[in-house]
């Protein structure tokens, strides 16, 4: 784009728009500067990198890594994504993480996968429902997940290994990076390929979640071969490409809907542009090609909505909003107070109250400018960049968006106007528009180096700079163990305790108390298709009604021993064994 102006005119454009991102980082950025260790680092780094014998022979490595063979391209990618995991677990280590499940939604994912292992997606429902009631998933009419089915088969593959579940996500995280650096290498050149996988790696989300079981790395891997794909369809638009971008197109559309809209819009309308000069007959045969490719996973979403819902046209989200989060979808809503939660376990009703409801209140429509400026930009901003201070590269980067390079930015305007009507913005939202934020800031270093091709110590500055802000993210994640969602810990912590104290096979009844850690719910029987099959069935206590309970396992022939956990106080006791308890005529 920035070809068809003359080099004055060019030089002109450009100081006014570093002018720009000088505003937008100090609107949208808040000013801020980043770390200390991040704000020295970047400062030694413009030092440094300006002296002669240093960006001389950082010119030449340039130089060398700009431009690739694609045999060399195919080989650096698979180097960055060996480093990759390499770089992950060596910081999950450090930081003591361990790959298991804490929030509710990875209990629902693995819920999921364990029945996607066994050919499922739902099974009958459970014998005694609110005893096994929890947030995300379904007790009755069947036992299910209430999420797309596409993050779960990507994560089945490790359960049928043995491995840990997150496997999947660390893999898919890891192949995230590799193409990021394919396809960037592809828009552009080597060395902004290089920074853009570096960028993706710095951040503290993108680490975190790579362990996780959550779909954000996963969509991440799928959008970017999407991307790869079209790529090569446009220089070759074979049936073969066009395949793998309408499978792509499908299983991102089953792992998180409304993101996977904001990407597969603007890759659409590229390729209807460049369709525009080929015979009706191409537009057919790829229009096939593409609902050919996304079909069987369309198809998985459909069996998903008839045998969780009943219905086609009703997905188990949109279910599950009906019967436990009143008002949860796009959209402005008056709350009525005499709605609410049809589940009666006091922690949904209590999370509706502390978190749904606040939400929903904050979300008006005369707060959106407000809230986008006050909060939202912050999360983005910290979700997708590793410095704040790297926002002033982004309104550079519109002279950089030929060459059909809009595909990749455009998902962040339809992100950020989609969410605009969803009330929850949380910062994993954000990452699935992180490629866009890290093309977007390494084009702008692209056109400032294009602007004054013969300043080889401007190019040397600024990949300084930039290679800095990444390398100075790491040490501070690492002293603060930032990448751990620390509110999530409880989780660690009920876990070791039932490993030392309790005694397979056994029952352990979790007594909640007003006032604990929501956040962390420890009702979940996810190591089998069924609870009954489990070592220890971790259920809710119910008072009175555990006896149900303990007679629902005596007559199974299950004597297993009962234990309670307090979560308030985080101890635990032995009560007896099922039988015993079953004959007694009080809880």
């Amino acid at each position: 784009m920035i070809s068809g102006l003359s080099p004055v005119a060019r030089k002109v454009m450009v100081l006014l728009l570093c002018i720009v991102g000088v505003q937008t980082w100090l609107i949208i950025g808040h000013g801020l500067w980043g770390s200390t260790l991040q704000v020295k680092a970047m400062g030694a780094a413009l030092v440094i990198a300006a002296l002669p014998p240093v960006w001389w022979p950082m010119a030449w490595l340039l130089d060398r890594l700009r431009r690739p063979t694609n045999r060399q391209r195919w080989m650096i990618a698979v180097g960055v994504g060996m480093v990759s995991i390499g770089f992950l677990l060596l910081m999950a280590h450090l930081q003591h993480r361990q790959m298991i499940p804490r929030m509710h939604d990875e209990f629902s994912y693995l819920l999921q996968a364990r029945m996607l292992s066994h050919f499922r997606l739902w099974t009958a429902a459970l014998p005694l429902p609110d005893f096994f009631d929890s947030f995300h998933i379904f007790v009755t009419p069947v036992y299910a997940s209430k999420y797309p089915p596409g993050t779960a088969l990507a994560l089945a593959p490790a359960l049928w290994l043995g491995l840990p579940t997150a496997t999947s996500c660390l893999i898919a995280a890891s192949l995230a990076v590799a193409m990021l650096y394919r396809v960037t290498t592809e828009l552009v050149d080597g060395v902004t390929g290089l920074l853009a996988a570096g960028l993706l790696l710095s951040l503290t989300w993108f680490r975190a979640v790579s362990l996780m079981v959550m779909p954000q790395a996963i969509f991440l891997a799928v959008v970017l071969v999407m991307v790869w794909a079209y790529l090569h369809w446009r220089r070759r638009p074979g049936w073969v490409w066009t395949l793998v971008i309408g499978a792509a197109a499908g299983w991102m559309g089953i792992i998180r809907p409304l993101e996977a809209v904001c990407w597969t819009t603007p890759l659409g309308m590229a390729m209807a542009l460049d369709l525009r000069s080929m015979k009706p007959r191409r537009w057919i045969v790829t229009g096939a090609m593409l609902l050919l490719g996304a079909s069987p996973f369309l198809l998985l979403q459909l069996v998903a909505n008839i045998g969780i819902t009943g219905n086609w046209h009703t997905t188990p989200w949109m279910e599950y909003a009906n019967r436990d989060i009143p008002y949860e979808g796009l959209g402005f809503h008056e709350v009525d107070p005499s709605r609410r939660p049809m589940s009666k376990l006091p922690q949904k009703q209590e999370y509706y109250d502390l978190v749904n409801v606040p939400a929903q209140l904050a979300h008006r429509p005369d707060r959106l400018w407000s809230n986008f400026l006050n909060v939202r930009d912050v999360t983005l901003t910290q979700a997708t960049l590793p410095n704040p201070m790297l926002l002033m590269l982004l309104p550079v980067s519109v002279l950089a968006w030929g060459g059909r390079r809009w595909v990749f930015l455009v998902p962040l305007l339809l992100f950020l106007v989609f969410f605009a009507l969803y009330y929850f913005f949380l910062d994993w939202y954000c990452l699935a528009v992180a490629p866009a934020m890290v093309v977007g800031v390494v084009l702008g270093i692209h056109v400032l180096c294009q602007t004054w091709p013969s300043r080889r110590w401007l190019e040397a500055i600024l990949i300084g700079i930039m290679a800095s802000a990444i390398g100075a993210a790491i040490p501070g994640a690492i002293r603060d163990k930032s990448d751990e969602p620390m509110y999530l810990i409880d989780q660690q912590s009920i876990n070791a305790t039932i490993a030392r104290q309790v005694q397979s096979p056994a029952i352990v009844l979790f007594n909640y108390e007003k006032g604990v850690n929501l956040d962390t719910e420890p009702v979940y029987n996810t190591d089998t298709l069924h609870p009954d099959d489990e070592p220890i069935i971790r259920v809710h206590d119910l008072g009175e009604r555990n006896i149900e309970l303990y007679r629902y396992y005596a007559r199974k022939g299950s004597n297993r021993r009962v234990y309670r956990y307090r979560l308030g106080g985080g101890s635990i006791h032995e009560l007896g064994t099922v039988d015993e308890l079953a004959k007694r005529p009080h809880w």
